[in-house]
């Protein structure tokens, strides 16, 4: 078997916030016939000609509304299942190496004949710069703007304190530095399980927790960080309620939405990874799209960026009414799981 590392046909949807819908435009853009599912056993179903458009998208449209309400699962089309080899590992050796790594059989006929688009998602910034090295002809959409979405959709990436505090720790190593020096060494540590990160450092953990004038003074740091908190003081009962659920924003006035979504000026993500101005001044060269989350909050708006996406990678079987079918079941998802988690 034989990668060609310098194929043009690998697309990362490049994202910083679990919950900011970068697994869902990736699957949206691999229901064309002009390119393969996240995992080989769909991809190799297709080369063969034994999956079409139809079959994809049915198979897609009931992972998402078949989805569990305690925890999303993401359907399992992962890059990972796809690709093989976990991208942890570049980086880790020499380029020369690469080719030694694990890749699924069918990573030969995607980069080699190119005749069909691939696509991942990464939201680690090392791990993207690595990917780069061993991918440099790799296309990248950027996604943008992903608080807002995040909040009401209830990922607990923002919503939760303790979220908040792991990732305070995990960027200033001044607040507690004996867990930072801890953590630091654990080369994979935001992929673990932060109930499994505590656990190594219980002691240190518990300490801080102890530290009442620090905790106050991160709690109200974290207070005035939530959206919600931010809605309430700028909308001064000029805006309605803060919603509940993604359907409730999207009934809002248009111009109403905009005021909004310009006026809270919601940075959570840029600050949390603060290097992401430097990163794209980076890699600005191979960012071929920019996807805006509040699209998300229209249908209209996320056709329309579909649609320039077919157009710009050349991608066949546009069809709004799939699309439109699996956006309402994804949003519709959402929404049912939020509810569900209010009601527990």
């Amino acid at each position: 078997m034989s990668i060609n590392f310098n194929c043009s046909n690998m697309v990362i949807v490049r994202y910083y916030g679990g919950g900011s819908g970068g697994e869902f435009l990736k699957n949206c853009l691999s229901l064309s016939n002009s390119s393969v599912m996240s995992h080989t056993v769909l991809a190799e179903l297709q080369l063969n000609g034994k999956l079409d458009y139809d079959k994809k998208f049915n198979f897609l449209n009931y992972k998402i509304s078949s989805n569990p309400l305690n925890v999303w699962k993401d359907i399992g089309l992962y890059g990972s299942n796809l690709i093989g080899t976990d991208f942890k590992k570049f980086g880790k050796i020499p380029p020369e190496e690469y080719c030694e790594l694990k890749f699924n059989p069918i990573m030969d006929r995607l980069t080699n004949k190119q005749e069909k688009y691939f696509f991942t998602k990464i939201h680690d910034h090392n791990r993207l710069n690595n990917v780069l090295e061993a991918f440099p002809n790799a296309k990248i959409i950027e996604v943008i703007n992903e608080d807002l979405f995040i909040t009401i959709r209830n990922c607990n990436n923002i919503n939760s304190f303790f979220s908040f505090l792991f990732d305070v720790i995990a960027m200033n190593p001044k607040i507690c530095p004996n867990i930072h020096e801890k953590w630091k060494n654990i080369e994979t540590y935001p992929e673990l399980n932060k109930k499994h990160l505590i656990s190594i450092v219980h002691e240190d953990f518990a300490k801080l927790l102890a530290n009442k004038p620090l905790m106050e003074s991160l709690k109200k740091e974290y207070h005035e960080q939530l959206v919600e908190t931010k809605w309430n003081n700028i909308g001064n009962n000029k805006w309605p309620p803060y919603p509940k659920y993604i359907r409730e924003y999207m009934k809002l006035d248009i111009k109403l939405r905009n005021e909004i979504q310009n006026t809270l000026n919601l940075n959570y993500f840029i600050r949390k990874w603060d290097d992401r101005s430097k990163f794209m001044n980076k890699h600005n060269d191979k960012i071929i799209y920019t996807w805006d989350t509040n699209w998300y909050f229209s249908l209209e708006d996320t056709l329309k960026g579909f649609k320039e996406l077919y157009e710009l990678l050349g991608l066949d079987n546009y069809d709004e009414t799939s699309l439109s079918l699996v956006y309402n079941s994804w949003i519709d998802k959402i929404d049912e799981m939020k509810k569900f988690q209010l009601s527990e």
